[in-house]
Parts: structure tokens; sequence; C-alpha cells
């Protein structure tokens, strides 16, 4: 039996606990990180690397922030649209998920810049997500959110899309594939930072999904963020990190494998 502690990875909870404060509070501004503690997610070696200024691919990702304080990380999927984690858009205080209004996206963020900010108009859900009274989704594999941007993010230079797994991508997956992954972490809070090898060490299924199990460098406030594999095509997004799980001692990441309502088939090869 795995230890599993599905401790979801929202910045803006209590720093006594597992669960750190606001994390632009506590984060670095110069992409070094806070040593006071070894975060919960982030091994001895701490394969993070801070990007100091964001050239594509990476200028996709960005900070989904929350007018009621905190952040996760997100990802530009389409001109108009932002793959992220459901809690982080769960409202502890009201016990209610946040109106569209309340999020903002900020792509290429680094230091207090970024290259485009996009206003939410309107938030995708999974159909069957249920949460406890944290925002804590029953089913990990439903820990995931699509947000629809008021304007889409076109004719921005340097800025481009990461494209979500095809059918057969996700096919191919195989344990000991080689990913990257990229977000802002809690201790981190101002700068991208990137895993450029870790490793897809298992999966598990549950009612509504698949759960990937990964040995990058992830913690507080990566929630959101893409956990990506090279292919043919370029990198495209495998997996949304959520939550971090202790088994045999180590911490692993866990990511929700795209889910099946947002894989596109595979083009045959008359398109």
């Amino acid at each position: 039996m795995l230890l599993l502690t599905l401790t979801l990875m929202f910045s803006a909870l209590l720093a006594t606990t597992a669960f750190a404060g606001t994390a632009a509070a506590n984060g670095a501004a110069d992409g070094k990180a806070v040593k006071r503690y070894r975060l919960l997610g982030i091994s001895p070696q701490d394969q993070r690397r801070p990007v100091q200024r964001p050239a594509p691919p990476w200028t996709a990702v960005g900070r989904v922030n929350r007018r009621t304080g905190g952040f996760c990380s997100g990802t530009l999927i389409a001109p108009a649209q932002v793959l992220t984690a459901a809690h982080c858009l769960w409202n502890k205080r009201t016990r209610r998920w946040l109106g569209a209004d309340a999020l903002h996206f900020l792509a290429g963020y680094s230091r207090g810049e970024y290259l485009v900010h996009g206003k939410v108009r309107a938030v995708r859900l999974s159909p069957v997500i249920t949460v406890d009274n944290q925002g804590r989704p029953i089913d990990p594999a439903t820990d995931w959110a699509v947000l629809t941007l008021v304007a889409p993010m076109t004719g921005i230079a340097n800025l481009r899309p990461i494209a979500l797994a095809q059918a057969a991508d996700l096919a191919a997956l195989r344990e000991g594939g080689e990913l990257l992954q990229a977000g802002y972490s809690s201790d981190r809070a101002h700068m991208l930072t990137v895993v450029d090898a870790c490793q897809l060490v298992g999966r598990r299924r549950t009612k509504s999904g698949t759960l990937l199990l990964h040995n990058c460098d992830a913690t507080f406030g990566d929630s959101g963020s893409p956990v990506l594999m090279r292919v043919a095509g370029g990198l495209r997004i495998f997996g949304i990190h959520v939550a971090v799980q202790r088994k045999d001692g180590r911490d692993l990441g866990l990511a929700v494998r795209i889910p099946d309502e947002l894989v596109q088939p595979t083009a045959s090869r008359g398109e």
C-alpha cells in the first residue's frame, strides 16, 4: 500500500503546516530558493533550473493569480485557453468555487513583469468533480480546469501555446520515460523554474481518469504546472501537476494525465 499524502499544492495556506503561506510573500525574487527548510516535493539535489528570461516555449507557462490572494501555475494551451489545477480555484473561506472574474493569467511572468495579462471569462471543470470542504477533489484525477480568457493571446511575439498530447502520444507513454516540468514554486514565486530531466515512475487508474507519478521536483505553487514530454512534433503536455505523495520514504509528484475530454484524436495521414 502506498502511504498517500495528497498534499494539494495550493500556495495560500498556513505557513506552520505542510501547506505554505501565500507563495508570493514567501518567495525569493531572484530565483534563489529560500533555504529555511526543505520543501515537500523538492529533492536534496533540487533539480529546478531558474529561467531568467522566459522564451518560447516557456513563455506559455504563467501564473494563475487569484483576486483573493495566492496563486498557482498554468499553461496557455490555445490562444484563449489556460490549463491549470481545479483545486486552485476553490475559495476556502466561502467553500465555493471562485468566479471567473476573480482569476487572472500572467503569461511569461518573471519578477513582477509578464508578457501579457489575461482576464478570465469562463471556467471549465471536470463534469464529475466533487471536493471536500477544503477544496480537495475526492478523485484526484478530476483535479483539472480550463480557463477561457476574455481576449485571445494572439499576435504577441515570443508567445505560442503548448499543445496537449494527442491520443497516440498518451498511448505510447511508458514508465521511465523522460519528462519535463515548469512552474512557479512557492520559494521561487517570482521566477519560473524548469526541471529538464525527470521520469515517469508509475501510473494509477481511478474511477475518473489516470494519475501519473513522477520524480520532477515540484512543490507548493507548482500546482497546475505542465508535465511535458518531447515527441516528434515538439513538447507536448501529458499531465497537470497537482500534489505530492510519499512512497517508500521519498516524495513523488502526482499529475493528472490529460483527461479524455480534452484529448484530440491523432490526425490521420491524409490530414
